[in-house]
């Protein structure tokens, strides 16, 4: 009898272990997704010109990976203006190692 308990507590971490990864993965796309919409605006209050397209994160469950269609900043106001743009930017994180 003593084994239903075990048995049942590996049940439960069957399920609260996945459930509660799957949770911060998402917890963490979310950060990165809303930390380049905080950058961008930031940068845009000092006056500079950022504009982009999609912002895509994905790679569950062992990566964080970060796609920026048609990044484009630029400093009109300043002497000598200046801009740049790409096609896509793309960087790639661990989620247990975001440092």
């Amino acid at each position: 009898m003593r084994l239903r308990p075990l048995f049942l507590a590996f049940i439960a971490a069957a399920i609260v272990v996945p459930a509660g990864y799957t949770a911060y993965w998402y917890l963490a796309a979310a950060s990165v997704h809303n930390g380049i919409a905080d950058w961008a605006e930031a940068r845009r209050a000092e006056g500079f010109v950022v504009v982009h397209g999609e912002v895509v994160v994905d790679g569950f469950p062992w990566r964080l990976v970060v796609r920026l269609e048609a990044p484009a900043v630029a400093r009109p106001d300043h002497d000598p203006a200046w801009w740049w743009r790409g096609d896509r930017v793309a960087a790639e994180a661990r989620p247990w190692a975001l440092d």
